[in-house]
């Protein structure tokens, strides 16, 4: 039910719809560069929130069933590699602002990869 309800918001929406996806997704990585390399002053917990909003609106949007597996191991890749690299960075002075933008990447892309994680279960178990 869910799945042709998404389809036909989709085909009323047209092409536009998924252009929302793709710049949320462009904008999303550009304000975690920023924020992570403090270009754009501004509480860590807005950029935290803002960046959550923009995750959950491209988990929505932008990946399709047929991506989701690939998205999901990338973003475990992600996630594993911020987490050995933020270690590994803070041992070198200097380098702690790079961190700070894989930090907010990888905000940005867990709440994208909960959605898509969610739908995909719903397939599953739908099946």
């Amino acid at each position: 039910m869910a799945k042709k309800t998404l389809s036909k918001v989709r085909s009323n929406f047209g092409k536009d719809f998924s252009k929302i996806g793709v710049w949320s997704f462009l904008v999303g990585l550009l304000i975690a560069v920023l924020a992570g390399g403090g270009l754009i002053p501004m509480d860590r917990s807005v950029w935290i929130g803002i960046l959550g909003a923009m995750g959950l609106l491209v988990g929505l949007l932008n990946v399709t069933g047929k991506e989701a597996i690939p998205f999901l191991v990338a973003t475990i890749a992600l996630v594993v590699s911020v987490s050995g690299m933020s270690i590994v960075l803070a041992s070198v002075s200097g380098l702690t602002v790079i961190t700070d933008i894989l930090t907010y990447v990888t905000i940005f892309v867990a709440p994208a990869a909960l959605i898509v994680a969610l739908k995909s279960i719903y397939v599953l178990a739908s099946d």
